[in-house]
């Protein structure tokens, strides 16, 4: 095989697995950003808004979690972690 035709193929693949990887940290990106756009303001502003004042009426924070709370959280942090790890892995992806 020619050397030259075998650095052509290889200067591709890297092509795409750049673009590869930029796509997948731009979407883990684009929906923790559209996750945090819809966030209702008052969840943004306190992360108890049950809790009063004093710190002793817990009221519905105490709520045991759901099947759907669990996947909701696993599947933020597999995004985030998607969108913040593949950056710094791409050079030794690379």
């Amino acid at each position: 095989m020619n050397p030259a035709i075998l650095e052509t193929v290889l200067r591709r693949d890297r092509i795409v697995v750049a673009v590869a990887l930029f796509v997948l940290s731009a979407l883990a990106w684009a929906y923790v950003l559209f996750v945090a756009a819809t966030m209702s303001m008052a969840a943004a502003a306190s992360p108890m808004p049950a809790m009063d004042m004093a710190g002793m009426n817990m009221g519905s924070a105490n709520r045991s979690w759901n099947a759907a709370d669990v996947f909701f959280t696993l599947a933020m942090w597999a995004v985030m972690m998607v969108g913040m790890m593949t950056p710094s892995a791409a050079p030794m992806i690379l």
